[in-house]
């Protein structure tokens, strides 16, 4: 390739981050605080309502001619232009569904980006739903009294801000990640390149902090920040709508390879999946809302799991968001990936998958470009990886 090829893709690779700007998915489609505590004040009463979100909406007309022209230019032959049309095309899907909040067509584009509960895991014929289903089961078979979690260590939002500050200044050794507390998160943290935010007012046990340092820091913002860096494909910093899959799977194996997840995480994570089925089937927030209650969650997590399931959906059933079904799917898929690159010695493609938001499929393929230096190597590499004997050793 020569420098001719580089400042073609780099041109529509700008297009691509240029286009990007305007289209922030969980912004959009997130319920306001005010909605949670209305909904809990009335279930405390005994006079619950079904929550009425009244989502911003926006004219994208133009935004989705210009994705759609400029994904179908592209010439997908080389791989590197095959990443740049399943990356443009994303955004388009993701632009429909914002374009359709509330209404059945925003579901349709959900379960295009994100999948649904009844598709095969990557390379199983059990689907997310049986997977799901199986992990609960297993979890239920454990029981815990009070005194075991009361024994774990308790961070309030100020301990685990100062937890992470100083975990990010010591094992990437930078100090322009900004850790702040936001009272209005619903979520219990949220990453990108240049802030992680915490929900104020929360109290975290010892596993929760750990497997925020590790799914949040060492991983959404770790990748984001290497593809912000990337000299040609800047995309890869973005984080595009075709990812969550991997890079929720990857950072869930990273809670699970570093023994930060706990059994409680993994339940959770498996019972959103039968919720999301749940509410394709028609069942609305409040039977949601009971679901995850009826199941040991307390009110608050009740609802903001219940919340999830219906992010730019209709509380009344049968909209909903279906991006939680990228966790056991994408867990799946990337220990897969890394065990195979072991298997076969090919660490360097394993690494890359750090390099940028990207999927393992865009690993493989871009890998062969680090020698004519169209993609570079990740700046920062989590400490989990880079003990390859241990990893092989957990994959085993």
């Amino acid at each position: 390739m020569g420098s001719s090829d580089y400042e073609f893709f780099r041109g529509i690779d700008e297009k691509i981050v240029d286009l990007s700007k305007d289209i922030k998915i969980l912004n959009q489609v997130s319920w306001p605080i005010s909605a949670q505590e209305e909904f809990l004040a009335g279930w405390r009463s005994g006079n619950p309502k079904i929550p009425e979100i009244n989502f911003a909406t926006k004219d994208y007309s133009e935004l989705l001619r210009q994705l759609e022209n400029l994904y179908q230019s592209i010439d997908t032959q080389h791989p590197v232009g095959k990443y740049l049309f399943k990356t443009a095309e994303s955004y388009y899907y993701a632009v429909q569904m914002l374009s359709s909040i509330g209404t059945p067509r925003f579901t349709t584009y959900s379960k295009i980006l994100y999948g649904e509960p009844e598709d095969d895991l990557r390379g199983s014929k059990e689907t997310h739903l049986e997977a799901a289903s199986h992990f609960v089961e297993i979890a239920d078979e454990f029981k815990f009294d009070a005194n075991f979690y009361r024994a774990q260590v308790v961070y309030t939002s100020a301990d685990a801000k100062d937890f992470l500050d100083a975990e990010v200044k010591r094992v990437m050794k930078i100090d322009d990640i900004e850790i702040r507390l936001d009272a209005t998160l619903t979520s219990k943290a949220a990453a990108g390149a240049k802030r992680i935010r915490i929900r104020d007012n929360s109290l975290f046990t010892q596993h929760e902090v750990d497997q925020l340092l590790h799914h949040e820091v060492f991983t959404h913002s770790l990748t984001a920040i290497n593809g912000r860096a990337q000299p040609i494909l800047r995309s890869l910093g973005l984080g595009s709508p075709r990812t969550p899959p991997s890079q929720e799977g990857l950072a869930t194996f990273s809670e699970l390879i570093t023994g930060s997840i706990d059994l409680h995480r993994l339940k959770r994570i498996s019972l959103r999946i039968k919720a999301i089925d749940m509410a394709l089937s028609g069942a609305n927030f409040i039977e949601v809302f009971q679901f995850f209650l009826e199941k040991g969650e307390p009110e608050l997590e009740s609802y903001n799991s219940a919340m999830r399931v219906f992010r730019g959906g209709d509380g009344k059933g049968g909209v909903v968001f279906t991006k939680d079904c990228s966790y056991l799917n994408g867990l799946l898929a990337v220990h897969t990936f890394f065990r195979k690159q072991l298997h076969d010695n090919h660490l360097d493609a394993a690494e890359i998958l750090f390099a940028g938001r990207m999927t393992t499929e865009d690993a493989l393929e871009l890998y062969p470009f680090v020698r004519e230096g169209l993609i570079e190597k990740p700046k920062h590499i989590p400490i989990w990886f880079r003990n390859y004997q241990s990893l092989a050793a957990n994959l085993a």
